[in-house]
């Protein structure tokens, strides 16, 4: 539960850096403002002039993220002429430190580090040359090493950018790689069926059609020899079944074909509850289905939903998923989606093609459908459909 609740923290901190930068800057001000409002025998009265510097030693951390540089010389100067004309603060130039932060975090090496030099000896020669008493070396030494510390956050982070962003390059190349040897995969076992089929089912049907040509013009001289010939078709056509069976083998493994009957939209919620017994937290929402779907649609639904909480299970992690059914006039839509771990990191290691989604993609397409799958807006993993229902598709190809 811990686990899970940074998890949403995290990405929602990701999803609002402009909120967060508002959030800082805020802080900031109010805490120079409170401070300017406190000021104590000896220090410069509050002024007009004192509010400026405070609002600009704060207020330009809404935008740091944007444009770093110039905002940590706007927060800087503010900050130190705040010190140097005696005004009472007690931030300690909190704002520049957050704007070098993300100079070191935003921008390369070659920009960053000269930039934090820079800071650290203005910051250095300006706390001692300023002509405030009883500034003493520990508190230069506190100042300077506050600033090494937060440039060198800004710049653990910018390695780390950098590093997840060359992991997602490379799983990028990686499922691509992946894609493109199962479309070869399925290439070659397609050709190696349509082979099978031209030499050995082929010859078989054509042997058929010969007997039974023969067979309608015997039947009406000789039924004897008609009825022999349409024995022999019908010991042809048994042996040609027995042949695209074993040749829809080379498909998958060789295990006996399943002659079970295909499932359908009456099969999902059996479908849903197994996912749960597995452990996965999954609600299901169906709107709709007044009337009948056509078998063919029912199985193509049912294998979206299959493979969708397939992934599901692999990948998301301890997530929560949605899967929402709603029946059209012309089509059954189909959405299943995650707050989890988000898109699986393909690794090279793992074994086998990625033939899941895709021979997936291509029954969705094969039926007039269409379909699509990827990261979903606010963490996590999505996959659409939209499958045809109406009577009229019956007649396209499926897979």
């Amino acid at each position: 539960m811990r686990q899970e609740l940074w998890e949403r923290c995290r990405r929602w901190l990701g999803q609002s850096p402009v909120l967060i930068d508002a959030l800082l800057a805020a802080f900031v001000t109010l805490v120079g403002l409170v401070s300017l409002a406190g000021t104590q025998a000896g220090q410069h009265a509050p002024d007009l002039l004192g509010v400026v510097l405070v609002l600009l030693s704060g207020l330009p951390v809404i935008v740091r993220t944007a444009a770093p540089i110039a905002t940590l010389a706007v927060t800087l100067l503010a900050s130190l002429t705040v010190f140097g004309l005696g005004y009472a603060q007690v931030n300690g130039g909190l704002g520049a430190l957050f704007c070098l932060y993300s100079v070191a975090a935003l921008r390369p090496r070659r920009t960053s580090v000269p930039v934090g030099l820079a800071t650290l000896v203005v910051l250095g020669f300006a706390l001692a040359l300023a002509p405030v008493p009883d500034v003493a070396p520990v508190d230069v030494a506190v100042n300077v090493l506050a600033s090494a510390l937060f440039w060198g956050a800004g710049a653990w982070s910018y390695t780390r950018r950098r590093y997840v962003r060359g992991l997602e390059e490379r799983n990028a190349a990686l499922l691509q790689a992946r894609e493109s040897q199962a479309r070869a995969s399925l290439v070659e076992a397609r050709g190696a069926v349509a082979r099978e089929i031209q030499d050995v089912v082929g010859h078989s049907v054509m042997a058929m059609t010969v007997q039974a040509t023969a067979a309608r013009r015997l039947l009406a001289r000789d039924p004897q020899a008609a009825d022999a010939a349409l024995a022999q078709v019908e010991g042809l056509g048994r042996t040609a079944i027995d042949e695209v069976r074993r040749v829809l083998g080379l498909l998958g493994d060789a295990a006996p074909a399943d002659t079970r009957p295909q499932p359908g939209m009456d099969q999902i919620d059996k479908l849903v509850d197994d996912a749960r017994r597995g452990g996965l937290d999954v609600e299901l929402q169906m709107s709709g289905f007044d009337s009948p779907v056509p078998p063919g649609a029912g199985l193509t639904v049912y294998r979206v939903v299959e493979e969708a909480l397939r992934n599901a299970t692999q990948h998301a992690g301890p997530a929560r998923v949605v899967v929402t059914l709603r029946r059209t006039d012309a089509h059954v839509e189909v959405s299943v989606s995650d707050d989890g771990r988000g898109a699986p990191s393909w690794r090279a290691e793992e074994a086998g093609p990625a033939t899941g989604m895709l021979s997936l993609t291509e029954r969705v397409e094969s039926y007039g459908g269409k379909l699509t799958a990827g990261p979903r807006r606010g963490g996590g993993f999505v996959v659409t459909a939209a499958i045809p229902a109406a009577d009229a598709a019956s007649g396209r190809s499926r897979m």
